[in-house]
């Protein structure tokens, strides 16, 4: 369940959190909460210099 936050609106998405998350990135869930999605493109950096 995904809610806004300052009030009443609940959006149901099926599975875990990680699952529902993926499927709004990728465009195969809608939401309401995050308008624009999925991006044309995107990238994911590496932490690997925040980490070391």
């Amino acid at each position: 369940m995904l809610d806004e936050g300052r009030g009443p609106e609940w959006e149901h998405h099926v599975g875990h959190c990680a699952s529902a998350l993926l499927s709004v990135l990728t465009g195969e869930a809608e939401t309401d909460y995050f308008p624009g999605l999925p991006l044309e493109s995107h990238r994911f950096d590496s932490n690997d210099d925040i980490l070391t």
